[in-house]
């Protein structure tokens, strides 16, 4: 168990195994007033000591005077480099292996793009969803600014958490939906294709890869149960 004072909201988290840490979104709900918060935990997996407290919002050049911020998914590369969403702002945060950060690429809050989970390719890219329009969004590493829209046959609506699955399939989780979608690529996420869907009741927020199973979260947001974890079935 991690208890540090500087969490105001756990959002997106991610298991670095390789570098045996914890990377956590650090957040304002989003009902709470004022600008929000954009940061970064780092832990030591094993102790649950803090490693890092990193102001995002902090590295971003000349936001204007209304800016509101809000981290919400993380993923990392194979190389220990961070990647963090900022939903509100529209951007991804880039933080090396110095726990130095940066902006990798803003897109606009004039974009429509409301950025939400993201996960690392091996080959290279990111892969990003946007939450209101269900867009799949491909940004390679090396041109961040060369970012495309994913061609997909079925929108990810509701896009919140994605995460591989074994297969080398991307599953996303609908927030409104009450849905988790798989895609498929034949051409490095230039294009895919939805190739199953499962569906429960509620609200579901995320979902994980053990094995060749996926499992998703449903928080309960809107009463007092507890967290659910549900085996999607496609």
């Amino acid at each position: 168990m991690i208890i540090d004072e500087s969490l105001i909201a756990t959002v997106g988290i991610e298991v670095d195994e390789e570098r045996n840490r914890l990377l956590v979104a650090n957040s304002q709900s989003f009902s709470d007033p004022g600008p929000g918060a954009a940061m970064l935990g780092i832990y030591d997996l094993s102790s649950g000591e803090q490693l890092a407290m990193i102001d995002l919002a902090a590295v971003v050049e000349n936001p204007a005077a209304d800016a509101a911020y809000f981290a919400n998914d993380v993923t990392v590369s194979s190389a220990g480099t961070i990647f963090v969403t900022d939903t509100r702002l529209s951007v991804i945060y880039k933080v090396d292996q110095y726990y130095q950060a940066s902006v990798l690429i803003n897109f606009g809050t004039d974009s429509g793009l409301f950025l939400n989970g993201i996960e690392y390719h091996p080959a290279g890219y990111l892969i990003a969803v946007s939450s209101q329009g269900g867009e799949l969004i491909k940004i390679p590493l090396n041109a961040p600014n060369r970012w495309s829209l994913v061609e997909v046959d079925f929108p990810a609506a509701g896009g919140d958490g994605l995460v591989w699955a074994s297969d080398g399939g991307l599953v996303s989780t609908s927030n409104n939906r009450s849905a988790v979608m798989k895609y498929h690529s034949d051409d490095h996420w230039d294009s895919a294709q939805l190739t199953g869907m499962a569906s429960f009741e509620g609200q579901g927020t995320t979902a994980a890869a053990v094995g060749d199973e996926i499992f998703v979260v449903q928080p309960h947001f809107a009463d007092a149960e507890p967290p659910e974890i549900l085996r999607a079935k496609f």
